[in-house]
C-alpha cells in the first residue's frame, strides 16, 4: 500500500508483486485507504491468476489484520 499525492488529494495504490520476476500482477487505485481497496486488489489477483498454493505477504497494515482479509 502506498499513496500518491496529486494536487490537493491523495490516492492510494494497492499492488501485488510477484517476487519471482518482480512483475506487478494485480493493482487497484482508490481515493480511500480501506479494507475494500485491499479486498478488490486480492479479488483482481484471484481473477487473473491461479493462486492455489500462493503465499501472500503483507505489511500487516490495519486492512490486512481483519478477519475478512
Amino acid at each position: 500500500m502506498t499513496y500518491i499525492a496529486c494536487g490537493q488529494r491523495f490516492y492510494y495504490l494497492s499492488a501485488v508483486q510477484d517476487l519471482y520476476n518482480k512483475e506487478i500482477v494485480a493493482w487497484k487505485l482508490s481515493k480511500r485507504n480501506d479494507l475494500e481497496l485491499v479486498m478488490k486488489t486480492v479479488e483482481s489477483l484471484r481473477d487473473k491468476r491461479d493462486v492455489q498454493g500462493a503465499i501472500l505477504h503483507s505489511d500487516q497494515g490495519f486492512q490486512c489484520t481483519t478477519k475478512a482479509y
